[in-house]
């Protein structure tokens, strides 16, 4: 009795155990599997004034936009640039913008030239 009440005990560690090591080996693959994201990336950057005057510019896989006039930048960002008059306005609708086109802010670093670059990212 003691011998088939301790195969039973054993069979159920081993089932138990087999459960365990399944379920790992699946979240092992599904990780792998969801961490194969490509991602392409983008930088926004508004140059002060200086000796270049003031610059916007945008660049991703697809090369460098870089113009002087806030309203010929917008138009070439697909941003509204009717009313746009201001840096601020410029940076709210961009953000918009580029948030519709799946870009996320990824971070915000202060350049040696005193400019903020933006860094952006999406998946490819």
């Amino acid at each position: 009795m003691a011998t088939r009440r301790n195969l039973s005990i054993l069979i159920g560690i081993i089932v138990v155990c087999t459960g365990i090591v399944l379920a790992q080996k699946h979240g092992v693959q599904e990780a792998q599997t969801s961490n194969h994201t490509q991602w392409e990336y983008g930088r926004y950057r508004a140059l002060m004034p200086g000796n270049e005057g003031r610059a916007w510019s945008w660049q991703d896989a697809n090369g460098l936009t870089r113009l002087n006039d806030v309203r010929q930048f917008a138009a070439e960002m697909g941003v509204d640039n009717r009313d746009m008059d201001t840096m601020d306005k410029l940076d709210v609708q961009l953000m918009n913008a580029l948030g519709e086109k799946g870009w996320e802010l990824l971070w915000i670093r202060q350049e040696p030239d005193a400019s903020w670059s933006l860094w952006f990212k999406r998946p490819k």
